[in-house]
Formats: C-alpha cells, structure tokens, sequence
C-alpha cells in the first residue's frame, strides 16, 4: 500500500491498519495532545490522540518534513538499545 493510497483511507479504516499492521515506534506528549508514531509499509505515520480521552483525532502519513523531526526528537537513547 502506498502513502496515497493509505491518505484516501477513512480515519478508522487507517487507524485499524496502524494497530494491526504497523510497528510502533514512539510516542510524543504534549499539554494539548499525545502522539503515536508508527512504521507502516514504506512511511511513517502520526496517530494524534486528545490527551483526555485518547480519542483519535488525526492520522497523517508522512515521510519527512517536521513530523519526521518531532519522531526522531522523540526517541530516548535508552529505545535504541
């Protein structure tokens, strides 16, 4: 599957391949909303979560661009172990 094909997905049909299929590889949390960030085919995904209910509230397939730096940003050198 493609990024494009995976961005014309509906949110809970892309969120069900990112908890089936993808490989979770960190999180990021913020006052305003927690972040899963997962591996998914040949790109990245942020799964957004609103920090009081966990209620999905985005899913965007990324490569690069700042996504990518708050992902990478995200990870503890004690993940890489």
């Amino acid at each position: 599957m493609t990024l494009y094909e995976f961005n014309s997905l509906d949110i809970d049909l892309r969120a069900e391949l990112c908890w089936s299929v993808g490989q979770f590889l960190t999180e990021r949390v913020t006052d305003r909303k927690r972040s899963l960030f997962f591996r998914l085919f040949d790109f990245y995904v942020e799964l957004g979560l609103n920090s009081g209910s966990d209620a999905v509230t985005e899913i965007v397939p990324f490569t690069e661009g700042d996504r990518y730096d708050r992902m990478v940003q995200s990870v503890g050198l004690g993940d890489l172990a």
